[in-house]
C-alpha cells in the first residue's frame, strides 16, 4: 500500500483540481488525484493548524495529546497516563513505519514554524 499525505498550507480545497475548480492553476495535482483517493469530507479537529496537524498525525485531539497552540508549553505533545510509554502510542508515521512502510517527510516547517 502507498500512502501519499498531502499537507498544503493556506490552500483551500475548493480552488483546486481535485475538488472541482475549473481554473488550471494546480494540474500536477489533479494528474495525481486522478488515480488516487480523495477525501470529499475533512473536519478539523482542532483549531490553528499544528493542533491539527498534531491530531491527524496522533488519532487524539488536542485536548489528549496536549498540542493546543504554536508556542511554548501549549506546543509539546504528551501524555496524559503517566504509565503511557510513546511506543505504545506511536504517531501515524512510526505506526505505518513498524508495520513495514518506508516513510519520510518533506516539509518547510522546520524553516518557519517555532514548534518543530
Amino acid at each position: 500500500m502507498r500512502v501519499i499525505y498531502i499537507d498544503v498550507d493556506s490552500l483551500r480545497p475548493d480552488h483546486t483540481e481535485p475538488y472541482g475548480y475549473r481554473r488550471k492553476i494546480t494540474p500536477n495535482l489533479g494528474e495525481f488525484a486522478r488515480d488516487a483517493v480523495v477525501f470529499d469530507r475533512y473536519y478539523c479537529s482542532d483549531s490553528p493548524c499544528m493542533p491539527s496537524r498534531a491530531a491527524l498525525s496522533s488519532g487524539q485531539c488536542g485536548i489528549t495529546n496536549g498540542v493546543i497552540g504554536h508556542y511554548g508549553r501549549a506546543s509539546r505533545f504528551h501524555f496524559l497516563a503517566e504509565n503511557v510509554h510513546p511506543e505504545d502510542r506511536p504517531l501515524l508515521g512510526g505506526h505505518l513505519y513498524r508495520h513495514g512502510t518506508y516513510t519520510a517527510s518533506v516539509s518547510c516547517f522546520a524553516e518557519r514554524h517555532p514548534a518543530y
